[in-house]
């Protein structure tokens, strides 16, 4: 199973194109153990597999080779964040992709982005590192539509790149290809990828701001040291966005840290003298506590939100921890 993790917004686009197809995306999710609401943190993160498996499933499901090209129409360069804010001052074309490069895991862990100059032509291309081999048809078809729209955001909407190359074997209809890139498209290459002119990389833009740039780079740089951060300041972050999300578990949390459960598990005993359950169960009342302070919800919802089966599970752990019941802690808080 693979530990490498991506932000939540990688998802976005994929249930608008899936409704578009006239398929309800809800059950996929939920298979996939994403959130349903779609309001919920894009900078959370959750296992790349599952964007995969999301992926693959609704092509099948749409009966739409292409799908993830039709979700790349929805994902324009602010889909990366604060990484796609930073690429978008960046001085020339050249810095903006480096600087995807240098700092992919902010938004996908698991996956490095290389550009290549040969006999003067340029490959720009998302190379995915994951376990047990899964059909990435779909993900590059989604990496290399949204880098041709991060190129076009940088470049006007007018620029084309020379040609477009993908590894899997030419479909029976290769119109949406040609659609979407209006340049040559190549099938069964060595790896999926955009191709153009090297000194497309030397390209600036006289409108970007030096300063906006400077200051966004030192934030990218310091989220990606928080992503590289103290374990237990990572893992209870962690926690928190799986319980709120109602994804918690072993395998998510791993993935989300980009670590294996067996890891995790030596890791919370070494270092923090405890195991998954026992943080976990510490994390929900914490958060419950959090809630029934702060809220108005009724305590049956928070035991909801924090993945209890029923309210009285909840008021039982809550006892154990607190002392006293839920009801108890907010008449007195």
């Amino acid at each position: 199973m693979t530990t490498h993790s991506v932000r939540l917004a990688s998802f976005d686009g994929i249930r608008e194109t899936a409704l578009e197809l006239g398929v309800d995306p809800e059950p996929v999710f939920r298979r996939n153990g994403l959130p349903v609401a779609t309001d919920a943190n894009p900078d959370a993160r959750v296992p790349y597999i599952a964007l995969i498996n999301t992926l693959n499933t609704l092509a099948d499901i749409t009966s739409t080779p292409h799908f993830g090209l039709l979700v790349a129409r929805r994902q324009p360069l602010t889909t990366m964040g604060l990484l796609g804010a930073v690429a978008a001052e960046a001085p020339t074309v050249g810095q903006a992709i480096s600087d995807i490069g240098d700092h992919l895991k902010v938004h996908i862990n698991g996956a490095r982005a290389i550009c290549e100059v040969e006999k003067e032509i340029a490959t720009w291309r998302i190379a995915v590192d994951l376990e047990g081999a899964p059909d990435l048809k779909q993900k590059h078809l989604l990496s290399v539509g949204l880098g041709f729209n991060i190129l076009r955001q940088l470049l006007g909407p007018g620029w084309l790149p020379s040609r477009v190359q993908f590894d899997h074997a030419q479909p029976e209809d290769v119109r949406p290809y040609k659609q979407f890139f209006r340049c040559p498209v190549l099938f069964g290459q060595e790896f999926s990828c955009l191709c153009f002119p090297h000194e497309v990389l030397q390209r600036g833009n006289a409108e970007k701001n030096v300063s906006d740039y400077g200051q966004l780079k030192s934030a990218l740089a310091i989220s990606q040291q928080l992503l590289e951060g103290g374990f237990a300041d990572l893992f209870h972050s962690t926690i928190r966005e799986a319980i709120e999300m109602g994804t918690l578990s072993l395998e998510n949390v791993a993935a989300a840290l980009d670590i294996s459960p067996r890891t995790l598990h030596r890791r919370l005993r070494e270092e923090l003298g405890t195991n998954f359950r026992e943080a976990s169960d510490k994390i929900r009342i914490q958060l419950g506590m959090k809630y029934i302070r702060n809220t108005t919800l009724p305590l049956s919802d928070i035991s909801g939100i924090l993945g209890y089966s029923e309210l009285a599970a909840f008021s039982r752990a809550f006892k154990r921890k607190v002392g006293c019941s839920p009801r108890q802690w907010r008449a007195s808080a």
